[in-house]
This record gives structure tokens, C-alpha cells and sequence, in this order.
């Protein structure tokens, strides 16, 4: 189980962006029809068409709580003090 914060540094805008340079995630996306997803986490593959599925929320980002949920990472805006829970799950 990983728990961390991890701090947004530097010009970075989307969560694609910010967790691609968290290499402590081990992080691999795959494209699909609405662009990028985690695929892997932590070691952990999903099976996209039966699960377990990698899926993340966020009580405090702008566009999660407009939206009633979080779009794909890269199409996330992001800001300093968002917070996310990453789960890999059988049920959305």
C-alpha cells in the first residue's frame, strides 16, 4: 500500500503531467478513446475489461467537484494542494 503526499513542483498542469514524474508510482498509461489511463500502479496491471481498474477521485479539485467526477489525467488541470486517492478496484 502506498499513502504519500506528493508535492506539484515546477510549470506542471494536468496529472498526466505530474505523475509521469513520479517515478516512485511506477506509473505506465495506455491511450484510449479518451486519451490517457493508468494502466499500472505500484506493480499493479488492470484488466481493462474485467478489472480490477485503477480509478481516482478528488474531494478538492475544481474540475472533480463541477464535473461530479475526475476527467482523464490528461485533460486534469491540476493546482498546488489538490488531493487524490488512487484506488485499484473491482467496483466503480
Amino acid at each position: 500500500m502506498f499513502n504519500e503526499t506528493l508535492t506539484k513542483e515546477g510549470d506542471i498542469e494536468n496529472l498526466y503531467d505530474f505523475l509521469s514524474e513520479c517515478d516512485e508510482l511506477e506509473i505506465v498509461f495506455e491511450e484510449g478513446s479518451y486519451g490517457a489511463y493508468i494502466d499500472s500502479m505500484l506493480g499493479l496491471k488492470q484488466d481493462f475489461n474485467k478489472g480490477p481498474w485503477w480509478l481516482f477521485s478528488s474531494e478538492n479539485n475544481e474540475t472533480c467537484k463541477e464535473e461530479g467526477m475526475c476527467p482523464a489525467v490528461q485533460n486534469l488541470g491540476i493546482n498546488d494542494g489538490d488531493q487524490f486517492v488512487f484506488s485499484y478496484t473491482n467496483e466503480f
